[in-house]
């Protein structure tokens, strides 16, 4: 699911018409943060902070587990003897 996807589904729930401009979003905690502060929510600073945080805290799991498909299979290889034995 993309940032757009996501914003059209949060449009449709928060009600609001037509389509938002158009931004490119790199993170969930700013997408969410636009929606909320288009249906009037002040945000502040430890607002915005939460917000990263959560969503870092959400997304960092999937990145794990991405990260340990996506290496290359282990391969275990004999030690070399000691010197002098």
């Amino acid at each position: 699911m993309t940032g757009a996807d996501l914003l059209n589904v949060l449009s449709d729930i928060a009600g609001t018409a037509g389509q938002p401009e158009r931004k490119l979003y790199t993170d969930w905690s700013g997408v969410v943060a636009d929606v909320l502060q288009r249906e009037n929510h002040d945000l502040n600073g430890q607002d915005l902070l939460h917000l990263r945080t959560r969503a870092a805290a959400i997304l960092a799991p999937r990145r794990r587990q991405q990260q340990r498909e996506n290496a290359a299979p282990y391969q275990w290889k004999k030690p070399l003897p000691r010197r002098g034995r």
